[in-house]
């Protein structure tokens, strides 16, 4: 995605498409039975962004939720918790996207 254009480009669609149906394979060799995909504001607002929902919709049969930035970084902590014993000490947790 170019942020000061935001326009989602059709390689950056390509790519998250691909992701999500590794995402998708990997899941329901696991059994899941559901799934549900979280945009997070900055994907909701871009230009093409109705094109990428409908397009994950129609080929993967996944809907996706956008969410608030405050809920997508309580989404993140809860994941970090489940997947890390932090115990009752204090901890700090860094969403970082460089590149």
């Amino acid at each position: 995605m170019s942020f000061p254009s935001r326009r989602l480009s059709k390689e950056a669609m390509d790519r998250a498409t691909g992701a999500m149906a590794r995402f998708q394979q990997v899941a329901k060799i696991r059994g899941c039975e559901k799934m549900l995909a979280v945009a997070n504001q900055c994907r909701a607002r871009s230009r093409k962004r109705g094109d990428f929902l409908v397009r994950i919709r129609r080929e993967l049969g996944i809907p996706i939720r956008v969410v608030s930035a405050r809920d997508e970084a309580r989404l993140i902590y809860l994941g970090v918790r489940h997947a890390v014993d932090l115990g009752t000490r204090p901890h700090f947790i860094l969403d970082y996207r460089g590149r």
